[in-house]
């Protein structure tokens, strides 16, 4: 009789340990899982912080620049019209089409201004919204010194402040109103 349940508790004990690796293996494979989401997490959040920190040192050089020159209109100009790209969503690529939100408003990964992520205190450019509209007064007031004006310095300001093509991205449409440009300007162009 004993013979003849061996080859039975050997079955049993077979298909046990099958059963016990199997959900070994689903434990793993789901701890893998987690683990490489959070991994990937982290890498998403190391590169849109390593892009700001890389714009805000640019922003910040050029702010100190124009400090030493007594916030002279050129090197002001410099400042408002520096464009960076912030990776808002940490995909290691910067799109135009692309948003994030900086300060509570909405902006493309390109173009971000300067005046929209930092302010150059000591020049009287805060940052954000009023800031835009500060660089916007600066900007005209020195083009027109340079002797542009009419339509040449509605294009020209066209040219240089513009909102990015993430203001008709579809998953932006019901945050336009909080995109930069549109707080700052009323619509989706500018003049002087």
């Amino acid at each position: 009789m004993r013979g003849e349940t061996k080859p039975i508790e050997i079955i049993l004990g077979i298909f046990i340990l099958i059963v016990v690796s199997v959900m070994l293996l689903q434990l793993v494979r789901r701890f893998m899982t987690e683990q490489s989401g959070r991994l990937e997490q982290l890498s998403l959040e190391e590169r849109r912080q390593a892009s700001m920190e890389n714009a805000l040192q640019v922003c910040n050089n050029l702010c100190n620049r124009a400090m030493a020159e007594s916030c002279s209109d050129a090197k002001v100009a410099e400042y408002c019209l520096q464009e960076v790209s912030i990776d808002y969503n940490g995909n290691g690529r910067t799109f135009g089409n692309e948003y994030g939100s900086a300060a509570g408003i909405y902006t493309c990964e390109i173009p971000v201004y300067c005046f929209q992520i930092t302010e150059c205190s000591s020049c009287n450019l805060p940052q954000g919204v009023q800031g835009a509209q500060r660089c916007k007064t600066r900007l005209c007031s020195f083009w027109s010194q340079q002797g542009i004006s009419g339509d040449t310095l509605k294009t020209t300001v066209q040219n240089y402040l513009k909102p990015g093509t993430c203001l008709s991205n579809p998953e932006l449409e019901n945050k336009t109103i909080t995109h930069w440009f549109i707080l700052a300007f009323g619509n989706s162009t500018t003049t002087c």
